[in-house]
């Protein structure tokens, strides 16, 4: 890795690891620099960007100044403020032999490396001595200083400029007289800067937030600060992928290709008088003020009727999930806090928390069945943009959902459905919950961790590590269902409930949902050291088997090969 981002306690780093390159330490600095120098850069490229986005789209008289040579002043901003960045690195944040031998023990402990095998530029903000006073360090809180203040105005600008974005698409949404295809642009290009809104948002601003915060209250994120290296990497590569989803011109482009391949193998695949469709089981889709899960029952062999139900059992099963969250982190919050609550767990009482999923889920089942199920109305609303979106008739697909209202044409009235918006309700609240208790949990194992490991001035540091990447892993997998399963249905319910449905998009909760099985285990083996040995023990035993295996093939055909022949 070229970078590595580090944080301990109060002490923020970049580090570079100087045994495997061919550049001296200075130049390796100097690099250093430039890496930080190109990161605060691109933070004013955002904020820029977002600027002229707001100026193109209001008609501005600003707007003028990017088509002079007064642009130069615009993109001097940027070009300033990673020399800045640059320059507060070299300057403010080089190596010291304090800050040397405070990283030398950490260091050692989670890259088994020493610190002399890195360069790095960054250092301690603050420290608190052994007698309790507080020693700070000026120029490194001056240049964390200067960092975030950059890092808050581009995010503000960001948010800014790209709400008074909206407040004007919306506007003249209303008033335009042009076709609804135009409207439909419109409303696209807005998702598209939606979405590029929240990628530097949360690949870069809220990462790098988070590090400085924890380091700010003494608690560094050790190794896993280097996810930040990670989402910087991720970011040039996934931000002009909104424009090829989102924007329709784009996405039939991109996917003309991959649509002509995949005809041509179904085609020739598929047996005569076949349709060549294959839908998935459930298809999450918004529209407007609706949220809807569809089944497509033109290639099932299932009645509409029970496809419906089993349409409500995937609602089910998901609503049962959330609150299996929740009595997860309760169980690991009673077993580490030692409450007297743990031995209903260790009872005939443990059925009654496993009775907590179960009725959550046959809630939720119900909810879909009496309160969300196929109207009249509901079907006449989602009649056009299922056609648009998906080709096909409604009356190909079976669906639930909640048509929470809609705005009447003539006197622009509300026509509220108070139905789906008691099961929205109901939903909702299940989601708020789990997420309350995950993270209130989550934090309370934090604080006994940290106690723990305080008052255990006799436990072996070994014992003190396991405990550490206890935590982590308990971190990684608190964000794991918040990222992959609350997040999405609270974004799919928010831009419903404003009459903004995500459309089409919402396949991207169908995803999240068939990810979280397969990834929710990972940092277990990735983060605790006992499971991550086993784990690359069985692949280098397996590497070791492999070449074992090939040695002996190529001293045969050697052997083979120096045996004469008979003539």
């Amino acid at each position: 890795m070229l970078k590595i981002h580090y944080t301990v306690r109060t002490t923020s780093v970049v580090m570079v690891n100087v045994s495997d390159k061919l550049l001296p330490r200075f130049y390796l600095r100097i690099l250093n620099s430039i890496y930080w120098a190109f990161f605060g850069s691109s933070m004013a490229i955002f904020a820029l960007q977002f600027i002229y986005r707001y100026l193109a789209i209001s008609m501005n008289p600003l707007i003028q100044t990017f088509y002079s040579w007064k642009i130069l002043f615009w993109l001097l901003i940027p070009v300033l403020n990673g020399i800045t960045w640059a320059l507060l690195g070299i300057c403010l944040c080089g190596p010291t032999k304090e800050a040397t031998e405070y990283l030398r023990s950490y260091v050692l402990e989670d890259f088994k490396e020493e610190i002399d095998k890195f360069d790095y530029l960054g250092g301690p903000m603050y420290m608190i001595t052994e007698n309790g006073a507080f020693k700070p360090y000026f120029n490194t809180l001056s240049t964390i200083s200067y960092m975030s203040v950059t890092v808050s105005i581009s995010f503000a600008v960001i948010i800014f400029c790209g709400s008074k974005c909206y407040l004007i698409i919306s506007d003249l949404n209303k008033i335009t007289t042009s076709s609804t295809r135009c409207q439909a642009m419109q409303s696209q290009l807005f998702y598209a800067l939606v979405v590029q809104t929240l990628i530097p948002t949360l690949l870069l601003h809220f990462p790098v937030s988070i590090m400085f915060g924890f380091v700010l209250t003494d608690h560094g994120l050790g190794i896993y600060s280097s996810i930040i290296s990670i989402t910087i990497s991720f970011y040039p590569a996934i931000d002009p992928l909104p424009n090829f989803f989102i924007i329709s011109p784009y996405r039939r482009a991109a996917f003309r290709c991959v649509n002509r391949n995949y005809l041509e193998n179904s085609i020739s695949q598929a047996p005569p008088n076949s349709k060549n469709t294959v839908s998935p089981i459930a298809i999450h889709y918004s529209y407007r003020s609706s949220v809807v899960v569809l089944i497509s029952t033109s290639d099932k062999p299932f009645s509409r009727y029970i496809l419906l139900i089993l349409d409500s059992f995937y609602w089910g099963f998901f609503g049962s999930s959330l609150a299996i969250f929740g009595v997860h982190f309760i169980y690991r919050y009673l077993v580490i806090s030692g409450n007297t609550l743990l031995k209903t767990f260790q009872s005939w009482k443990m059925i009654l928390w496993l009775l907590i999923p179960v009725v959550i889920g046959f809630m939720w089942a119900l909810t879909g069945i009496f309160l969300c199920g196929p109207t009249d109305e509901f079907t006449e609303f989602m009649r056009k943009p299922v056609r648009e979106v998906f080709n096909e008739d409604i009356e190909e697909f079976e669906y639930l959902g909640a048509f929470m209202y809609e705005i009447s044409s003539t006197d622009k009235s509300f026509i509220i459905y108070w139905g789906p918006i008691a099961g929205m309700i109901i939903m909702s609240v299940t989601v708020v919950i789990s997420f309350i208790v995950i993270v209130v949990c989550g934090f309370k194992c934090y604080l006994r961790i940290k106690i723990l490991t305080k008052n255990s001035s006799t436990t072996s540091s070994r014992s003190q590590a396991l405990q550490s990447q206890l935590f982590n892993a308990l971190v990684i997998q608190t964000m794991i269902p918040v990222l992959l399963l609350h997040i999405p249905v609270t974004l799919k319910f928010m831009f419903a409930i404003f009459d903004s449905g995500l459309g089409e998009y919402c396949f991207i909760m169908s995803m999240t949902i068939a990810l979280y099985p397969a990834i929710d285990p990972l940092p277990n083996f990735f983060i605790i050291s006992p499971y991550r040995k086993a784990a690359l023990g069985i692949l280098k035993f397996r590497k070791r088997q492999t070449k074992r295996q090939n040695g002996t093939m190529n001293s045969l055909q050697r052997t083979s090969l120096s045996i004469p022949r008979k003539t």
